[in-house]
């Protein structure tokens, strides 16, 4: 072959690759175009009626369509429960749902709702359509405290919960919408110059979802969509998210247990360590209503509590029930429940007390869920007073009646605060009373297997420990023995258990031995650094006048909690 030839063949074979990549970008140029160009109306893919709530558009997640009936929208109960309240349920021919501030029950065949504990006559009830329950818009609206809007050109429901942070914004120039974030994305729709959007936020963070230069938005026709950044101009917040726990800083929670006859102006601590104190002011009747231990006294010691900057959360006991049966009659029903929590909200507004603090033992297993129902539905109440709500539960794994009939799970995300009895370890055997190996298991079971957030879980802790006395290596008797009460013979000596992180005493005396795991300041420093150590959300003692004063000064180091009305 000759040199000619060869440059001709060469030649072809370059030509040929430049038409190859001008077809190339001749195609590109063709999708980009038809993506840039062509309507995406990809979530509009179902027939009928589209939903958006909370900037979402769910239309493609629900499992039964919106229906219309007699000039109203419903929503089936299942995509209610999926979307807006994961506690909705069907009881007894109801619909009973809560949302932050709201506990209502809605009749599918009766004609009396009931709302936050107030009964009504109802027009519109929830519906039976092929063995399936549906709940009106009008009641979804109300009682999630929602803004809602509809628009018939593209049939689209939008619904805001008004709990969620919300910001609006103008749009500066003609824009298309696009569905990423990218110039070659497709366009869903197109806004004009000075129309006002919806800001879509970042749920976690309340911060706007952004990308690359692209703001992410909502259309006045419930589009939703990215345009660039740079046209989203004037953003205004019409309001921020609710926020339903109002205490700043760490707990420290100080339970006393109050006696109108000996309280005084210096009773309970008045300690820079504690920001919480939780008098033993209520017990749980059988009829289902609860008793006050509050008096003129009473209302003198929450005086006394607000003078020194501290909360009060009352401490509402089951203890003095004593009967499992009528704890299981008292929590069967939403009539029985709905009973003890109108007389508890009443208690609370006459006594003027911060908050709350559920302290209710030896219930049936079989009744966790129903124990799990009645602080789902006293927490809205609570919050709607704009007050708080804390739940005592025992260490999990333990009895049926005592540790099983817990739903810590369910607990943490409704009340505000959960909180591990961090004592009675042993109980009718020798041994610790909260040792530090079990403290910090039981922690690391409630953030595990139990799945409570850290920033909702109280680490309470004893200022008692036990005196075991045995004889032929039997358990004879024990007595309690507050912290600031441990007297051990002389010529003992304190031994430190490094697996419990507690002093040790051992001695022989009459023929018996006697065994203690001492709690003092060294061990109690070293549940504090549990607390500290898993960031959870704060401490309390049992309880006021058993402790050691040194104890507070170790509080205030490591924990630091704030006085709430400072």
């Amino acid at each position: 072959m000759s040199l000619v030839d060869a440059k001709k063949i060469t030649k072809q074979k370059v030509l040929h690759a430049i038409n190859r990549i001008l077809i190339t970008l001749g195609y590109m140029v063709v999708v980009i175009i038809l993506l840039m160009y062509t309507p995406n109306f990809v979530n509009r893919t179902i027939a009928g009626t589209n939903l958006v709530v909370n900037n979402n558009n769910i239309t493609a997640d629900l499992k039964n369509p919106i229906i219309s009936k007699n000039d109203n929208f419903y929503m089936e109960l299942k995509d209610i429960k999926n979307f807006l309240d994961e506690y909705i349920i069907e009881e007894d021919g109801y619909v009973i749902c809560t949302s932050n501030t709201k506990t209502a029950r809605i009749p599918i065949d009766a004609d009396e709702m009931y709302i936050n504990g107030k009964k009504e006559n109802c027009e519109i009830k929830a519906i039976r359509e092929d063995d399936k329950i549906y709940v009106p818009m009008v009641h979804i609206i109300n009682i999630y405290n929602a803004e809602y809007a509809y628009n018939e050109k593209n049939t689209t429901i939008t619904v805001d919960t008004k709990n969620r942070k919300y910001v609006e914004a103008t749009i500066v120039g003609d824009q298309d919408v696009k569905s990423g974030a990218t110039v070659i994305s497709r366009t869903i729709t197109s806004v004009k110059d000075h129309e006002k959007v919806s800001i879509v936020q970042n749920n976690d963070t309340d911060k706007d979802v952004t990308f690359a230069g692209w703001t992410k938005i909502r259309t006045d026709g419930g589009y939703i969509g990215y345009v660039p950044e740079s046209s989203v101009k004037y953003r205004t917040v019409i309001r921020e998210s609710a926020k339903y726990n109002n205490i700043r800083g760490k707990v420290s929670m100080l339970y006393d247990y109050y006696n109108p006859l000996t309280s005084s102006d210096g009773k309970a601590s008045t300690s820079e360590g504690i920001n919480i104190v939780t008098p033993s002011f209520y017990n749980l009747r059988s009829d289902g209503t609860i008793s006050k231990n509050v008096n003129e006294d009473g209302k003198a010691y929450v005086e006394w509590a607000h003078r020194h900057n501290l909360e009060i959360w009352a401490n509402v006991s089951n203890s003095h029930l004593n009967n499992i049966d009528k704890m299981h009659d008292i929590l069967s029903n939403f009539e029985t429940r709905a009973k003890l929590i109108d007389d508890i909200i009443k208690k609370v507004q006459e006594d003027n007390v911060d908050g709350i603090n559920i302290d209710f033992e030896n219930m049936y297993k079989e009744d966790k869920d129903k124990f799990s129902r009645l602080i789902i539905e006293l927490a809205p109440r609570i919050h709607e007073l704009g007050k708080n709500i804390s739940v005592e539960t025992l260490a999990p794994d333990g009895s049926d009646t005592w540790s099983l009939c817990y739903d810590r799970n369910t607990i943490g995300k409704t009340a505000d605060y959960i909180i591990f009895h961090g004592y009675d370890e042993n109980t009718g055997t020798t041994g610790s009373v909260a040792g530090g190996d079990w403290t910090e298991l039981n922690i690391k079971k409630y953030l595990g297997q139990e799945g409570v957030p850290a920033n909702k879980v109280i680490l309470a802790m004893p200022f008692y420990t036990k005196l075991w006395k045995e004889k032929d290596g039997k358990l004879v008797s024990t007595e309690t023995v507050n912290m600031n009460s441990v007297n051990i013979p002389e010529g003992v000596e304190k031994k430190w258990d490094d697996k419990k992180k507690q002093n040790y005493v051992e001695y022989e005396k009459d023929g018996y031995t006697y065994k203690m795991w001492i709690e003092d300041e060294k061990s109690l420093s070293y549940k504090l650094d549990i607390a500290v150590k898993y960031e959870l959300a704060g401490v309390a003692f049992w309880e006021s006048g058993r402790e050691d004063a040194s104890i507070w000064e170790k509080v205030k180091q490591k924990i630091s909690p704030v006085k709430q009305s400072e």
